[in-house]
């Protein structure tokens, strides 16, 4: 039965239009998502840019409708529910710097013990860019090394040609260094200049292969108006 009005709820919406150069707010009866009300949770409006005419649906299934200015796309891949509940955020501004908006998305895709997940979609037009946060460590391309000394005690972490230094207080119980992993947690900021992503950086032990938090990566993101790359990188000591 949920099944059934999940699709009935999803057809309404997809049905919906507007006069062209409107802002265009829907134009049927929907529900705004509230933590406490489980009736929600199906299928529901998730975040707004009202002004701009932008709205975004989505429930506890994969799958996500979007809403700009009467054009509607549904994205069966996207997905936004977590043990958490972080709402998605949604910013439209000229990221491209070509004097044209695009529409940058957040969601958060995993959360749990240690693991704090963000996807960010960029839409420019009809065509969709996108950070996977399950895959941070393929988009760095600044060097970096790990090797353990003084019999596995310690560790030096080399990046950006800087060296860091730390101690493996549990190497009875942990083993040996087996390397190193980004992006347990993943997250996208908005600033002024654009957006800035902060990936955790942990090291893997032979006994303990989840990675233990050292560091943290930060960039900014850079869209060139075809691709998304990461630039101007810092590494920080610890993990807000």
């Amino acid at each position: 039965m949920k099944k059934i009005i999940l699709l009935v709820v999803l057809a309404a919406l997809l049905a919906g239009c507007a006069p062209a150069g409107e802002a265009w707010r829907p134009d049927f009866e929907f529900t705004e998502f509230d933590r406490d009300d489980e009736s929600t949770w199906e299928f529901s409006l998730v975040a707004a840019i009202e002004e701009e005419g932008i709205y975004l649906f989505g429930g506890k299934e994969p799958g996500m409708v979007l809403y700009r200015n009467g054009q509607r796309t549904y994205f069966d891949e996207w997905w936004w529910w977590s043990p958490r509940l972080v709402m998605p955020k949604m910013v439209y501004r000229d990221f491209g710097g070509d004097g044209e908006n695009e529409l940058a998305i957040v969601l958060m895709v995993d959360a749990g013990r240690g693991v704090s997940v963000r996807d960010l979609h960029v839409l420019a037009g009809d065509t969709v860019y996108s950070l996977h946060g399950a895959y941070a460590h393929e988009w760095i391309t600044a060097p970096m090394h790990a090797e353990a000394y003084e019999d596995n005690m310690s560790f030096r972490f080399d990046f950006m040609g800087e060296n860091y230094e730390f101690e493996n207080y549990n190497y009875a119980y942990s083993g040996a260094l087996t390397g190193i992993r980004v992006g347990n947690i993943v997250r996208f900021d908005f600033e002024y200049t654009g957006i800035v992503v902060t990936m955790s950086v942990g090291a893997t032990y032979e006994n303990f292969p989840s990675p233990e938090s050292f560091g943290q990566i930060e960039a900014t993101v850079v869209f060139d108006g075809e691709s998304l790359t990461l630039s101007d990188y810092i590494f920080h000591v610890g993990v807000n």
